[in-house]
């Protein structure tokens, strides 16, 4: 994609759309847990909660990942963040565990997908500048969950001070509202190009079932694998409840904690993602 009025007009709603998720997405991740606590929902239900929404994500990641060869990135991308938000809206007023589980399984697979399409959409829009766009528009948004989250334990701090309760609703609705903002943005502002799509029968189940990848590939999905299933047992909803439960930490703790926890890789992301271009299994090991 050549320099252009149109060229920047993409990179710059890309990089508010960056921003309004980084805010959304990590006041959503950060409050859940502890909404889900406020309800009454002990340990056990939040593990199903969560873990059904990563098998959902599992299935429709794939239905969605296809579905976008023929629909186009912009379409999946923009779709996700509608959906996302608008089931991000309905969770503080079905606070019951099945409708829980329900609309965990609408969010998680959908910002997954989310996810998967900035960088498919990145990649084709920029190729020979892929790394450098990836690592600003993904830094950009961590840093915003930094930014998101150090305002809401600010926030939090003085409804403590005060002696009132922690507005968890509130920051549900507020984060479906960057979600389904950031959508409209994409989708008003956003060009998407002509897509040269591979000539290549499309995966279906059966030959999902019999996959056949190159021994690098297998180590690589299989070492995604593990990284994923520990990242995920640790970072779903122990972490909040378990600085909460163990030593005490108040909501405005957990959520400074989360805004530190952000700032390291968002910053790196930022100003070091694209340096790497060299060696690049080397350094994905290393980190």
């Amino acid at each position: 994609m050549a320099s252009s009025p149109e060229w920047r007009r993409n990179l710059t709603t890309l990089f508010v759309v960056s921003i309004l998720l980084g805010l959304g997405g990590a006041l959503y991740e950060v409050t859940l847990p502890l909404f889900l606590k406020r309800v009454g929902l002990n340990w056990m239900s939040m593990g199903w909660i969560y873990s059904v929404a990563a098998v959902a994500t599992f299935v429709i990641r794939i239905g969605l990942g296809t579905w976008s060869d023929r629909v186009g990135r912009k379409a999946i991308y923009v779709g996700s963040l509608a959906v996302t938000g608008l089931a991000t809206l309905f969770t503080p007023f079905f606070p019951s565990l099945a409708m829980q589980t329900v609309l965990k399984s609408i969010t998680d697979p959908t910002s997954r997908v989310r996810e998967a399409m900035h960088s498919v959409l990145l990649y084709e829009c920029w190729p020979g500048r892929f790394k450098k766009v990836f690592s600003r528009t993904r830094g950009l948004e961590l840093v915003f969950h930094f930014v998101g989250l150090l305002i809401a334990a600010w926030i939090l701090a003085r409804l403590a001070a005060r002696g009132a309760p922690a507005p968890h609703s509130a920051f549900l609705i507020a984060a479906a509202g960057m979600f389904i903002i950031s959508g409209f943005l994409l989708g008003a502002l956003f060009r998407e190009g002509p897509r040269h799509v591979p000539d290549r029968p499309q995966v279906t189940w059966r030959n999902f079932i019999r996959l056949h990848l190159s021994p690098p590939m297998w180590v690589m999905t299989l070492s995604i694998f593990v990284f994923t299933a520990s990242v995920t047992i640790s970072h779903c909803f122990v972490l909040q409840l378990f600085f909460q439960e163990k030593y005490g930490a108040s909501d405005a703790d957990i959520f400074a904690i989360g805004a530190w926890h952000r700032l390291v890789p968002g910053l790196t992301l930022l100003f070091l993602g694209h340096w790497f271009r060299k060696r690049l299994r080397t350094w994905l090991m290393v980190f």
